[in-house]
């Protein structure tokens, strides 16, 4: 299609991909230059496809093709976990049908609530099958636990549920609040994750103490005499091994120390605001646009500013004593200065160039030598450098060159090299209305608004020339825009939403956590830990270089939202016993468990060839392992720590 004078591709909306119609039109066009130009002269043409209906296209294809392969592996990795958890088919096939209702579930509503979902929407696909096994998990290693100790399957279900609705209620309800958190902020992505997380975890723990129990215990009868086993008695209150409780207390302390040194290490986090780098470098349009990057005459992140001619002008002539500011262009400053001069100097030139180029013909003997010569020089060229069109049509013809050979190699463009000049001849005085609409239309709206576009000396790929540029044109005027501009401010808005989420999580799971287990100790005991983790992270990601951008910017509520799970359990589990270690009963098995399916589940995502969905993985999958450490080692020593103290 046309708009202002420039091609635009048509993007077609009842597709996956919308711009993939147009770039095969495009790619037709490119696969059929040697039948317009000749194979001799398609060899020297180098063409790229870039833009961004292009990048969003690949991106998409990414995106569409890791979540696939992202899903399979996590699918894999997660069976193999649930089958050395609980030591029973039985339980793993019926916890992964559960996944797959709730999942489907959630979709379901994300498809009625949300409409069409976002890049960072669809890769969290991937993690809620993690997120929906942590309850599964709790409810059947609870359960088993209670069967071992004597209990029909029936009543062993019936007592979890007594034993763990505390423990499972309040994971949910923080869990949810973590991820609803995000809905409140300025970022639209992070806000669908928000309900879309939300959602799926209150589906999940309802089918975990709805579906699962009845798909375990479907056709296993239940002895009517079974004795009641409370859940407080299903394991022996075991005294710990010897020696554990001072290494545990030693490693909780060491975990203290390193979160305390990480703050020093927090200044030095860095959030990655440009979008283009959660692209596949090494796809073709993002090759093609790092090539156009490095010439500042073509780099395509400029700013503008839209005016009034006068203010336009003004803008202009400001930036132009600007330090970074390659070229600035206005429509004005297309027409070109000092013409009188200049069309005296062509008409003096353009007689003899005429001869020159269209005087008699070269005479045969001439021709002849000339040919000779050619000849002579091409012969000097090394053996099998085909590089040159000329020199392959030499090598083909067995080192002569003919009269058709030479015109094709080296002539076949002068016919419109002679139009051109014959134009050329017919110059005179331009203004703006002479300019090309495609070109004027740039610069000038049919309603008299002009534009001015600075571009940059520098790469803007590079944070700080980034900064420095925008800052430079927004203190030579406040109104400019331009995609540097739009990159810089998007980054404030985000990292604000980030800090925002984060402390509503925090907040909410605070009170939370006060409220139901009324209880400073233990409420303490249960955070601390995922401040240590939250500080662990942090260091963590200096160390690897990892910067925050826009896919994995969730990690530091979803730390709260699902570390505080683990913690909760271990507290509840243990306010259950009178005496003897947690680590006796299922409920630490239970947390690693959970923890380490759901860290494979965002580890999977790391697969993904696009690089956002690939850092969202690894940076979760890291956190995740950090906050199941710290929260196991930790919450009971911090428990019997402050137990002891009061």
């Amino acid at each position: 299609t046309t708009r202002r004078g420039q091609s635009l591709p048509e993007l077609d909306y009842s597709l996956l991909l919308p711009a993939e119609t147009a770039l095969a039109s495009i790619n037709a066009a490119l696969d059929a230059v040697p039948s317009v130009v000749g194979e001799t002269t398609a060899e020297l043409v180098n063409a790229r496809v870039t833009g961004e209906p292009v990048l969003m296209f690949e991106e998409l294809e990414a995106v569409a093709d890791g979540i696939g392969l992202s899903l399979g592996a996590s699918m894999i990795a997660v069976i193999f976990l649930l089958i050395v958890c609980y030591h029973s088919v039985r339980r793993t096939v019926a916890t992964l049908v559960a996944i797959v209702v709730a999942l489907c579930l959630a979709l379901g509503f994300a498809s009625i609530a949300l409409g069409p979902l976002n890049l960072v929407s669809i890769a969290f696909v991937v993690p809620l099958v993690g997120l929906g096994l942590d309850f599964a998990i709790h409810v059947t290693t609870r359960a088993a636990e209670l069967e071992k100790a004597g209990a029909a399957p029936a009543e062993a279900f019936v007592e979890t549920g007594r034993g763990i609705a505390l423990a499972l209620g309040l994971s949910a309800f923080t869990t949810a609040a973590a991820f609803l958190s995000f809905v409140g902020t300025d970022f639209i992505g992070m806000g669908q994750v928000g309900v879309l997380g939300a959602v799926g975890v209150i589906i999940a723990f309802v089918i975990s103490l709805t579906l699962v129990p009845a798909l375990v215990t479907r056709g296993k009868t239940s002895a009517a005499t079974a004795a009641r086993v409370p859940a407080s008695d299903a394991v022996a209150t075991a005294a710990p091994a010897k020696g554990w409780a001072g290494v545990r207390n030693a490693l909780t302390a060491l975990l203290a120390l390193a979160a305390v040194g990480s703050l020093f290490l927090a200044p030095q986090v860095r959030f990655d605001t440009d979008p283009t780098n959660l692209r596949d470098v090494e796809s073709p349009s993002m090759v093609a646009l790092a090539g156009l990057m490095v010439d500042p005459d073509v780099a395509p992140y400029r700013i503008s500013l839209v005016g009034s001619a006068d203010d336009v002008a003004a803008f202009a002539d400001e930036a132009d004593g600007a330090g970074l500011a390659h070229t600035v262009m206005t429509l004005d400053r297309l027409v070109p200065e000092d013409q009188d001069e200049k069309l005296a100097i062509a008409a003096e030139a353009y007689p003899g160039i005429l001869e020159r180029v269209l005087g008699p013909s070269m005479l045969p003997p001439a021709r002849e030598d000339a040919r000779g010569d050619l000849v002579s020089k091409l012969s000097t060229f090394p053996t099998g450098d085909g590089s040159l069109s000329l020199y392959a049509a030499f090598n083909a013809t067995g080192g002569t060159l003919d009269d058709a050979t030479l015109d094709e190699a080296l002539l076949s463009f002068l016919p419109q090299l002679l139009d051109q000049l014959r134009a050329q001849g017919e110059m005179g005085p331009v203004d703006a209305g002479d300019l090309p609409e495609p070109l004027r239309a740039q610069f000038l709206t049919d309603d008299g608004v002009f534009r001015a576009e600075v571009s940059p000396v520098n790469d803007l790929r590079a944070p700080e020339n980034r900064t420095a540029f925008v800052d430079e044109m927004v203190l030579v005027n406040p109104q400019v825009a331009g995609a540097p501009l739009e990159i810089s401010r998007a980054g404030e808005v985000v990292s604000g939403a980030m800090i925002q989420a984060t402390l509503i999580a925090a907040i909410v799971v605070c009170i939370t956590c006060l409220v139901v287990l009324r209880s400073v100790r233990e409420t303490l005991a249960v955070l601390l830990p995922l401040v240590f983790a939250g500080f662990l992270v942090i260091g963590a990601m200096v160390l690897l270089d990892l910067q925050f951008n826009y896919a994995n910017v969730i990690v530091l509520p979803l730390i709260i939202g699902l570390g505080v799970d683990s913690s909760i359990h271990l507290a509840v589990r243990k306010r259950e016993l009178d005496s003897g270690s947690v680590y006796a009963t299922s409920t630490p098995r239970a947390v690693f468990f959970s923890g380490v399916t759901t860290a494979v589940a965002f580890v999977s995502l790391a697969l993904s060839s696009h690089r956002g969905t690939a850092s969202m993985g690894e940076l979760l999958g890291l956190s995740i392992a950090i906050v199941l450490v710290t929260t196991i080692l930790a919450t009971p020593t911090l428990l019997d720590l402050l137990k002891r103290r009061a």
